[in-house]
């Protein structure tokens, strides 16, 4: 373990033994908040050289809200991002948007959140877009409130499918 100057563990590492020799080792790191912003294991290969097997990339906003989250892989030849979180958040600590990437090997899948609010709190635009291998979509919802607190609804949904496919 390995700890900062106002004695909060920041890092922590593992080594595990084969034969007793290391073949592989674990590590994980922490801000100075305490979140976990690394989580990593590496290990020798068949040809003796050192390589990332896989990791975890965390980070967060000054209020301690996660804005990232990443997921890394060893695809044989190298590390891949095969998954991405992105994360946005107003003053008052209410998830503005959401992008998330996933790679499945032959396409990169996106699809994204997007939120407001009215200044008491209530939720006045859900937005979807989606990029996808077979289609693009887009959704837009809408509320709009009166005094007594009764809403307004309103809905868009549009879904394109990508040329040479279909439903």
């Amino acid at each position: 373990y390995t700890y900062n100057s106002a004695n909060q563990r920041i890092k922590e590492e593992d080594r595990y033994y084969e034969e007793g020799k290391v073949h592989q080792t674990g590590t994980q790191e922490y801000d100075a908040s305490g979140y976990q912003i690394l989580n990593q294991y590496d290990r020798i290969g068949d040809d003796g050289e050192w390589y990332t097997d896989y990791k975890y990339v965390y980070d967060y906003n000054e209020d301690g809200y996660q804005t990232l989250y990443e997921y890394w892989d060893w695809n044989g030849s190298q590390l891949q991002l095969l998954q991405a979180q992105y994360r946005e958040y107003d003053a008052a600590g209410r998830q503005t948007s959401y992008k998330q990437q996933d790679w499945d090997g032959a396409y990169l899948n996106m699809y994204c959140y997007r939120y407001a609010y009215d200044a008491q709190g209530r939720q006045t635009l859900y937005e979807y877009t989606s990029d996808y291998e077979t289609n693009w979509s887009h959704q837009i919802e809408t509320w709009s409130y009166n005094n007594d607190n009764t809403g307004i609804y309103t809905s868009i949904d549009s879904t394109l499918w990508k040329e040479g496919n279909s439903q």
